[in-house]
Formats: structure tokens, sequence, C-alpha cells
């Protein structure tokens, strides 16, 4: 062979390999990346503001990522529906702060539970007590399916967002026209707020603690009352959610080596104690041991 042909097949030959690794090398890192998604949902993830970055789901993905580093992460903001289309889509995407219901078991992964969810309560102003109060039961609770059918109130509710699988059961069944109004934006909450203050809904459901922060934004927080559910639990399990597939399974196993140990800690449960007042913070200590530090995993 002439030497100049001789060159040409060696330099040939190295840009066959250079284009190889390269390939490689873009498909690892394409299956080193992790997607997280998550709402816009103050004071769990706060995008804007003097607080954005420190709510409770934005501490725990931060803990998350940080015993991660194999991974390149990359975020984007969703509601909840759009979270659980594209995991059911297979994509290489994962969310934290999920809770479990069943339609959401069909096409997700769950890990194991790493913290508890405070329960979701009535949230409605004082213009409203004539009415609720005649429905309120001795321990100060109200039911969700008689107010839905009977008061004449109209709940604002979010598309995708579980409020656990008792809740979720009772507005599946008793919503109509009249008595309820979907809403469909990324900002699963606060728009909600607003239209109860503008009287455009009578009640919407949500966590105390996340109404008080959006009622003090929005300037009418002396005017918002939380009021509990009787059919719904204390207390629910958080996890984290993928894809139903190979990936997901991977992300899972080391989402769950983390959480065995970060259950216990401080730094992922106490996330809710600056948002909790001091008689819900002890309430909520005393339920860890029995309701998730002893929990089961699936």
């Amino acid at each position: 062979m002439m030497p100049g042909m001789r060159r040409l097949c060696v330099l040939g030959f190295a840009l066959a390999v250079i284009s190889l690794c390269l390939s490689t090398r873009s498909s690892i890192a394409q299956d080193d990346s992790i997607l997280w998604l998550y709402p816009d949902f103050p004071p769990v993830y706060i995008i804007k503001g003097e607080n954005a970055r420190k709510g409770v789901g934005d501490k725990v993905l931060a803990f998350f990522q940080e015993r991660m580093p194999e991974y390149r992460h990359e975020e984007r903001i969703a509601n909840f529906k759009r979270i659980i289309v594209t995991l059911a889509a297979g994509e290489k995407a994962c969310s934290i702060t999920l809770l479990k219901n069943k339609d959401r078991e069909k096409v997700v992964l769950f890990s194991e539970p790493f913290m508890l969810s405070p329960q979701n309560e009535i949230i409605t102003t004082k213009d409203q007590l004539p009415i609720i109060k005649t429905l309120i039961d001795s321990d100060g609770a109200v039911s969700l399916k008689e107010m839905m059918e009977t008061s004449g109130l109209v709940l604002g509710y979010s598309t995708g967002r579980s409020y656990s699988s008792s809740i979720d059961q009772i507005i599946n069944s008793s919503v109509n026209g009249k008595n309820s109004f979907l809403t469909f934006g990324n900002d699963i909450f606060e728009g909600l707020m607003r239209m109860m203050k503008r009287g455009r809904v009578d009640y919407t459901i949500g966590y105390g603690y996340e109404g008080r922060y959006i009622a003090k934004n929005l300037e009418f927080e002396k005017n918002v009352i939380a009021i509990p559910m009787r059919e719904n639990p204390s207390y629910v399990p958080v996890y984290a959610g993928c894809p139903r597939n190979v990936w997901g399974q991977n992300i899972i196993r080391k989402l769950n080596e983390i959480i065995n140990t970060a259950r216990y800690s401080s730094v992922i449960y106490g996330t809710y104690q600056e948002w909790l007042d001091p008689e819900s913070w002890e309430r909520y200590q005393k339920n860890l041991p029995k309701m998730l530090w002893d929990i089961q995993p699936n």
C-alpha cells in the first residue's frame, strides 16, 4: 500500500474511533441525566419571591441531587397531570413529593416513603361559615361528600393533583357542573385562592400551611380558615416516582438507598417545621414513628 493511502486509512480509522467514543459518551450522558418535574406549589415548591427554592420540596430535591453526583440533573415546572403523563410515557424523568393512588400506581414506579404530608383540609373563607357550621361535627370536622352534595357551595380543585385516595374518590364520584370548578394551570393552588378571594369558588382543598402562606401573599389571610375533613387520614406518606421501565427501576433503586437512611434524618422530615405552627409540628413528630419509620416498603 502506498504511504499516502496508508495515512488515509489510519486517519479514517482514527476518525471512526473518535466518532464511536463521542457517540458512546453522548449515550452515557443521556442515560445519566434525570429530568426532575415539579409544580408551582408554594410552600412545597416556591418558584418566585424572597423564599424561592426554599420550599419543602425544593430542599428535599436538592438533598437527593447532592447524593446522586453521578447524574446530570435537569428541572422543569409542570402541573401534576403533566407530570404523571410524562412518567407514563416512559420518559427519563422523575418527581418527588408524590402521593399514591390506584391510577398513578398503574403507570408510575414509586420509591419507598420518605416523609409524611400533613392532611389536606377544606380551605375557605369566614364568609361561608353560616353554611358550613351546620355541617361541622363535634370534632370540628366536616364531610367533604356532604359538602359537595348538600351545601350548594362550589369547590375549586386542580387537575391531576391527588388529595389522598379517599378524597380523590369522593371528588370523582361527586363532581357535577354546579358544585365544582376544575383548573388546569401549572399554578395548582394560588390561582384557586385568587378565585376564592374574588368569590368565583367558595372553597378548595389544600394543606393548612399552604392556605396560610398563599392567603398572606394575597393579603386576605385574616378571612381564610382551614377545616379538617372527616374522610381524610391525618397524614399521608410521600414518595418519589419514576417511569415503570428499566431506567426508572435503576433510579428508584438508587433513591431507595438514600431514603433508607434519610427517612430518619431531620434534614428530610424537618423541612416541614418552619411551615407548621408549634402544635401542628408537635403532632407531626409524634406520628413519624408509627406512620413512617415503621412503615413496610411496598
